[in-house]
């Protein structure tokens, strides 16, 4: 017999939860960052794109990975906040925030291991603008709570 392993959240250990999956997102991406940089052979700053297709496209991908991010993410709180119960919606939300961070540490972990193919320390620059722009995207009680756009008693739910 085949049974679905999909345990209910609770809504008052909702928030740290979500916490401790973005801090394993952060520090994930922030400790490959300072390991790979660690190995390093003689990095250097190469801000000249000679023959370098990767000159452009890190960039670009970052910057598209973060706008896809938030696409998805208002999709899926626009469906979260429709849904019936607090535990539907922080279900939702839940959804929503690794939707949204999940193409932002992509793009991050892309980036450094570009860094790897050359030491261009470039490369992983970008990445620390990425992961700083992560930091900004943690969220919080009053986030959640905004984007939800929940009422006084959901709010005291969770």
């Amino acid at each position: 017999m085949i049974t679905n392993h999909n345990p209910e959240i609770n809504p008052k250990a909702f928030l740290r939860m979500i916490t401790i999956i973005y801090g394993a997102l952060l520090v994930g991406q922030t400790l490959f960052a300072i390991v790979v940089y660690s190995i390093a052979i003689n990095p250097v700053l190469n801000l000249k794109p000679v023959n370098d297709i990767f000159f452009y496209l890190v960039p670009v991908f970052v910057i598209a990975m973060g706008f896809t991010g938030s696409l998805l993410y208002k999709k899926r709180i626009e469906n979260a906040r429709g849904a019936a119960t607090v535990k539907e919606k922080i279900a939702g939300y839940q959804t929503a925030v690794i939707t949204r961070l999940a193409p932002s540490e992509g793009a991050t972990l892309f980036a450094i291991v570009i860094f790897m193919q050359g030491w261009n320390l470039y490369y992983l620059a970008i990445a620390a603008l990425n992961i700083i722009y992560f930091l900004v995207l943690r969220p919080t009680r009053a986030k959640i709570e905004e984007d939800l756009n929940l009422s006084y008693d959901e709010k005291m739910e969770i």
